[in-house]
């Protein structure tokens, strides 16, 4: 019996991939919650006492970290990072989640 394989489809055009970075702070929950009111700042998480953020790929990282100092967090540092297995997990699951949201917003309305 033959079996069926799903292909995804992908654009003809390249749109600019988000770069991933990782914050460090001694004041992680409060420098993620700035972050995630950040324009530019698609997504970002806790990672130990880190935070990865995935950014627009034409994002300021001296901004960010001028952002958060101005609103008293400590930044240790902020630097490129490459998506490890976990951050590529949370990552599908947020995307899956939303989907799952605007799904059940469709059905209500």
């Amino acid at each position: 019996m033959a079996r069926q394989i799903h292909c995804a489809s992908f654009p003809t055009s390249r749109q600019p991939e988000p770069l991933r970075v990782e914050i460090t702070t001694p004041e992680v929950t409060r420098a993620l919650k700035l972050a995630r009111q950040v324009p530019g700042i698609r997504s970002a998480t806790i990672f130990g006492q880190s935070i990865h953020a995935l950014i627009e790929d034409h994002f300021d990282l001296n901004e960010l970290r001028e952002e958060l100092q101005k609103q008293g967090i400590v930044v240790a540092e902020i630097r490129p990072l490459a998506p490890s297995l976990e951050d590529v997990f949370v990552e599908l699951t947020y995307k899956n989640q939303a989907i799952a949201a605007k799904e059940a917003e469709a059905k209500r309305a």
